[in-house]
């Protein structure tokens, strides 16, 4: 479907694509400094442990981000890069702020409740969060569960700085797919999905997995056509590490990787074996 999506819509696509590492602040290292693998160690010079309580990571250096005069950045509460050259504009994902959640997501006093307290590491809060969960009176404003049902939000924000033309970068980290899962066929949220991820079946994780990228390719058409006539744009669309349901190359490893210039007016296949990380140090690297 995905295949399909890409062709139809004139983008150059890779199939066989990969990340070099199916850790998520790993791979991400090694992408916007413009290096092909980054190992455990190595990433220490380009990531470091957050002294924010609510950030993991904090990036302190991209090769990437010098080649570009203003950015802004769409992130979530895992991976920081608000310090990093040229961020004009840094907007993470807040679960205390109101935001607009998609169908399904149960948006009441107790969801926002529980997951204050969950989030301020209260092991009695966690229990209140987990069994207002299960019992589906509250749905989750955590992360991933909280931007991702909060994505048609920030795809429109999105297209308000592009619409701004202020920034010649705009980089988004988006926490979806991503277990705990939460999508429907149809794309509404649905708690009872997030609930139990690990308990499910490989085919079980596999199905709703499946789902979830088809979600994307639906909100992404939708924020694709509100940007179409902007022929100056270029739109790349990747995974920074796969599924991982299984703890094999081709599970953890394979990704999405699809660029669209507007100019184009072809889809490109291209089946070559090639890291994500590859790519960029082709597109941006030195020449």
């Amino acid at each position: 479907l995905a295949e399909k999506y890409f062709e139809n819509n004139s983008f150059e696509y890779y199939p066989n694509a990969f990340s070099t590492s199916k850790n998520s602040v790993t791979a991400i290292s090694s992408l916007i400094n413009l290096i092909e693998r980054v190992t455990e160690e190595e990433r220490k010079k380009f990531a470091k442990k957050s002294n924010n309580y609510f950030i993991d990571y904090d990036l302190i250096d991209s090769k990437l981000f010098e080649k570009f005069n203003s950015i802004s950045i769409f992130q979530n509460m895992h991976v920081n890069y608000c310090f990093l050259p040229n961020v004009k504009k840094c907007q993470q994902f807040n679960p205390f702020e109101a935001n607009e959640f998609l169908k399904g997501f149960k948006n009441n006093f107790l969801t926002k409740y529980f997951s204050f307290w969950h989030l301020n590491g209260s092991i009695v809060g966690k229990f209140f969060w987990r069994i207002g969960k299960q019992l589906r009176i509250t749905d989750s404003l955590s992360e991933p569960e909280g931007q991702k049902a909060s994505i048609a939000k920030t795809l429109r924000e999105i297209n308000n700085d592009i619409s701004k033309n202020k920034f010649d970068l705009i980089f988004a980290h988006l926490l979806f797919p991503h277990v705990p899962y939460g999508l429907d066929k149809n794309c509404k949220y649905s708690g009872n999905l997030s609930n139990m991820n690990n308990f499910f079946s490989k085919n079980k994780k596999t199905k709703i997995h499946n789902i979830e990228r088809k979600c994307v390719l639906f909100f992404l058409d939708n924020f694709m056509k509100k940007i179409s006539n902007n022929h100056n744009l270029r739109v790349i669309l990747l995974s920074d590490h796969g599924s991982r349901i299984e703890d094999t190359p081709e599970s953890s490893n394979s990704i999405i990787f699809a660029v669209k210039n507007f100019k184009s007016k072809k889809g490109k296949k291209n089946n070559m074996e090639i890291s994500s990380q590859r790519i960029f140090i082709d597109l941006y690297g030195e020449k």
